[in-house]
């Protein structure tokens, strides 16, 4: 009877490697390289071996239940200026602080590195993670448009929030603008409006207007209500209030809806019936949608964290988009104003 081939024997076929380097090959350990992984793969198909599955449950299980010693690390990367800057934005300061925690529910640590004109190059960015042997990427808290991320994806497990703007890494998690415009659209219809504005004040990335108007669009469609639309192109100066006062009067709206806080506040002051497209950071009294910003952040980390247990290294072929659902927030800034009673006749 022919004996079982053994793991001693894969490794010695490899080339004579050492049986620990040939089981983490097998097991896809990212700290061996992918030619190693592929010679050893190869000699372990022409012996016939196979992995004995009772021991490989219960080197599992002593690997989970030992203490960590080293955490992972998880680079989140911004082009804030400075962690003042980044907690200073309702958004960004909650996405950050949902990565930490999440990282740490998956025995991991998140750290903070800034890119841009006056923080760390991407190109030396990249080296300091190779370096460091961080192997972990999440792109999150970028918003300059002009911002050109070049990093050696090949080297890293990597996943986008939001930035649109950026054509790398292809797996995205953001919240659902698309389904942020048709709910403001049906919430200002359902108040009693009947020609509802959308107003992009902010610059964003055309793909990110591109699912607002989309989502406007398709509601204004759905209700047979005539849209109207004022969207900011990227470069250009954001609309002040005045200007926003006369295209309201020249389109005869009587509903607004917009990603401008500034403007949702001035609107509201001046009662014109308005809902922000993301409420974070704003007023009670202000109606809008609701992101789940913490989910965003958790759900990123997540999935970074299972892409790097399985060696899943560069930018991604194809796009991938998780969109996290969003939700409705009531508030004063819609509810229609009181009528005054009308004055009852005086009998004669």
């Amino acid at each position: 009877m022919t004996p079982r081939p053994t793991l001693r024997d894969v490794a010695r076929k490899a080339g004579n490697l050492h049986p620990s380097t040939a089981s983490r090959a097998l097991h896809n350990d990212p700290a061996i390289s992918p030619e190693t992984r592929a010679l050893v793969l190869r000699a372990a198909a022409e012996i016939g071996y196979h992995p004995d599955p009772l021991l490989d449950a219960f080197n599992q299980h002593r690997k989970e239940v030992r203490p960590h010693k080293l955490e992972p690390v998880i680079a989140f990367v911004s082009d804030f200026d400075s962690r003042e800057a980044l907690g200073a934005s309702p958004v960004d300061a909650v996405t950050w602080e949902s990565v930490r925690e999440a990282a740490e529910r998956l025995h991991c640590r998140a750290e903070l590195f800034f890119v841009g004109s006056r923080q760390l190059r991407p190109e030396r960015l990249g080296q300091i993670l190779h370096t460091r042997g961080i192997g972990s990427v999440i792109i999150g808290a970028c918003r300059d448009l002009n911002l050109e991320l070049s990093l050696p994806w090949e080297l890293f497990c990597s996943v986008r929030i939001r930035a649109h703007h950026l054509a790398q890494p292809r797996r995205v998690v953001a919240s659902d603008q698309r389904g942020a415009a048709r709910l403001a659209a049906r919430h200002l219809h359902e108040s009693g409006c009947r020609r509802i504005g959308l107003l992009c004040a902010e610059p964003r990335a055309r793909l990110e207007s591109d699912f607002l108007q989309a989502g406007y669009l398709f509601e204004c469609a759905a209700l047979n209500l005539e849209p109207f639309t004022s969207i900011t192109a990227p470069g250009s100066p954001a609309p002040d209030a005045t200007g926003v006062a006369r295209w309201i009067k020249a389109s005869a709206l009587d509903g607004v809806i917009s990603d401008d806080p500034r403007l949702i506040e001035f609107l509201h002051r001046e009662k014109v019936p308005c809902a922000a497209l993301d409420a974070t950071g704003l007023p009670d009294e202000i109606a809008g949608v609701i992101h789940d910003h913490r989910h965003v952040g958790s759900q990123a980390v997540e999935q970074v964290v299972s892409l790097s247990r399985a060696n899943q290294r560069g930018a991604g072929e194809a796009p991938v988009i998780s969109l996290i659902p969003v939700s409705w927030r009531d508030g004063a800034s819609l509810r229609p104003a009181a009528k005054a009673p009308k004055p009852r006749a005086r009998g004669r």
